[in-house]
């Protein structure tokens, strides 16, 4: 499985993911990837942003939830 986001500002490394993932490993990823993506697009200002994915439960843990709205991250 691959991870990756896409922007009209540019786009985040792809990462491959070896194994079952966890939520624990997707906010790695989200953090890591995703954030770290956002602040070199627009700057120190961590600005909100809308985040688009499906349903899978690992994606709607409440940990990951709690990474997202600590970001003030818009989901749909």
């Amino acid at each position: 499985m691959a991870w990756g986001c896409v922007s009209y500002h540019g786009v985040c490394e792809l990462v491959i993911v070896d194994s079952t993932l966890k939520s624990t490993d997707y906010i790695d990823i989200l953090d890591h990837n995703l954030l770290d993506s956002v602040e070199n697009m627009f700057g120190d200002v961590m600005i909100p942003f809308i985040f688009q994915y499906h349903n899978a439960p690992v994606y709607i843990a409440r940990n990951v939830q709690t990474l997202l709205d600590e970001h003030d991250a818009q989901v749909i």
